[in-house]
Formats: C-alpha cells, structure tokens, sequence
C-alpha cells in the first residue's frame, strides 16, 4: 500500500495550504515496472487508476493500530451519542450549575492587576 503525492497543493502557495497534508491514498499497487521506477495503483475496491506514478510521488502506507475509524463506525457513534444526550439532559444541566458555581468562585478568587502607565520612546533620526 502507497500514498500518492498531491502535486496541485504544491503549486498552490498560500498561507491557507501551507500545512495540509499532501498525500492521497492509500492505494494498492497493481504492478510495478521497477526497470523504469513506475507503478500503476488500483483502489481498495481494485478500481484501476489511470496513468502510471514515478515512484518520486510515492511513498508507502503504513498504518497505525486504533488511528483510523471506518465511516461507518464513526456515524453510529454519533447515533449513540445523541441517544445517551437525549437520556442525560438532567445530568446535564446539573453540570452546567456546577461549571456556574466554579466559575463564580474563580472570579471571586482573582486577584485583580490594574494598569501602570507606562512610557513610549521613539527614537529621532539627525541629519549628519
């Protein structure tokens, strides 16, 4: 398994896509021609892709062990989840009035800090 190299992020240099991840895939590698450093990679679902990639645009998968959720579990988790808020409003709102009672204490703990004045000195130029 392969990740592909996004080569259109590169040509974009915007602050925005500075740090966006520029690998797509994975990707099954259908057959390697390694004479001339070229692969041709199929999808999961062993859909070919078209063109060949260099093996420069390649780098292997490797995947971590609880890092990646499949689509699926993800939406049932979120199914669960508004189940257990429906159930738990009580519980709920009784968290919301401790947070309240914390925060007021906080606030009551705080050491207020007024402002000293302070100074601004800007440096003159002469004329040598």
């Amino acid at each position: 398994m392969v990740l592909q190299h996004n080569a259109k992020l590169e040509l974009d240099k915007s602050i925005a896509k500075k740090l966006v991840y520029k690998w797509i895939g994975p990707y099954h590698v259908k057959k390697a021609i390694v004479e001339k450093g070229i692969y041709k990679l199929e999808e999961f679902d062993r859909t070919p892709m078209l063109g060949t990639y260099s093996r420069n645009w390649l780098k292997k998968f490797v995947k971590h062990e609880g890092f990646y959720e499949l689509v699926k579990a993800k939406e049932e988790a979120k199914e669960e989840a508004k189940e257990e808020t429906k159930g738990n409003k009580e519980d709920k709102e009784e968290e919301v009035e401790e947070k309240e009672e914390v925060e007021e204490e906080e606030e009551e703990n705080e050491t207020k800090v007024e402002p000293t004045s302070f100074e601004i000195k800007v440096p003159t130029l002469i004329a040598a």
